[in-house]
């Protein structure tokens, strides 16, 4: 196999992690969300290295490098748009839980509020005459 083969199996593979952390985000799947994620994290420097293995290998075979640039081009926007998208999610889910927890700690004032009108009862005081 090519390493420029092996370069677009490896960015193949960064979709797939992708598209399977924005299902993850959506279902709010945290576990499966730092899966993804770190399996991308290793992508990463496996991405670096075959890059490099591509460009040498293009050159000794007299072919230059530009002449890949726009299907990486391509590929890697598409890549963009999806990390965008798990972005997104992620922006809606948080601000959906903020949301929430503001509307708890307004009702957990509320019940101190009515707590402290109401306390606790005070004792009766009963005078007695003897």
């Amino acid at each position: 196999m090519s390493a420029k083969t092996d370069l677009l199996e490896a960015y193949e593979s960064w979709r797939q992690w992708s598209e399977a952390e924005g299902s993850a985000i959506y279902r709010q799947d945290w576990p499966r969300v730092s899966e993804c994620q770190a399996a991308k994290l290793q992508l990463q420097s496996l991405i670096v290295r075959k890059t490099e293995l591509a460009q040498n290998e293009m050159a000794k075979q007299g072919f230059d490098w530009k002449d890949l640039l726009p299907k990486l081009r391509g590929v890697m926007n598409h890549l963009m748009t999806l990390e965008t998208r798990n972005s997104r999610i992620l922006d809606q889910i948080r601000e959906g839980v903020l949301a929430q927890k503001a509307e708890i700690e307004a009702v957990g004032q509320n019940l101190r509020r009515v707590q402290r009108s109401y306390g606790s009862p005070q004792p009766a005081v009963w005078q007695s005459y003897s």
